[in-house]
């Protein structure tokens, strides 16, 4: 029997994030787990000469206090769609896929659900894909929701 304690949802705030948010509300209800809706500050920044550099103390924290608050509202719509999920929400800074691997580890999650862009080709090689790493690397098993697929969850 699988028992899901802690599931976590990576969120960019993108229509792919919110989906997969969906089906992380649903299972959540199902499972009576614990729901993490976490989203990733990537703080590097590159002066004019490509060098990458930390943003300035002032910067994370304007930054970060805009995340919460759209973070806020996806709590509210995932406890409006299941008022009986216990749901959490954490900013975490650092480069997207290490920072979700450390969040899964330290807060023992069961299973991370991510939407996936879906780059292909040129794009993909470019800027890598997060899930992909993600699927890779994490200490639990991942769902990744398809941009294209058919609906299981209904909203």
């Amino acid at each position: 029997m699988i028992n899901l304690k802690n599931i976590m949802v990576p969120v960019d705030f993108s229509e792919d994030s919110r989906k997969a948010l969906t089906y992380g509300i649903s299972l959540a209800g199902n499972y009576r787990a614990k729901l993490h809706i976490v989203n990733i500050i990537d703080d590097r920044i590159y002066d004019d000469n490509l060098f990458m550099v930390y943003a300035e103390q002032e910067i994370r924290d304007n930054r970060q206090k805009v995340v919460q608050g759209k973070l806020d509202e996806m709590l509210t719509e995932a406890k409006n769609l299941h008022p009986e999920v216990e749901a959490i929400n954490a900013v975490q800074f650092g480069i997207a896929f290490v920072a979700i691997i450390k969040y899964a580890r330290d807060n023992d999650v069961d299973l991370i659900i991510m939407g996936s862009h879906g780059h292909t080709g040129i794009a993909h090689v470019l800027i890598g894909s997060t899930t992909e790493k993600v699927v890779r690397k994490a200490p639990c098993p991942v769902l990744v929701i398809r941009p294209r697929e058919r609906e299981f969850v209904l909203p």
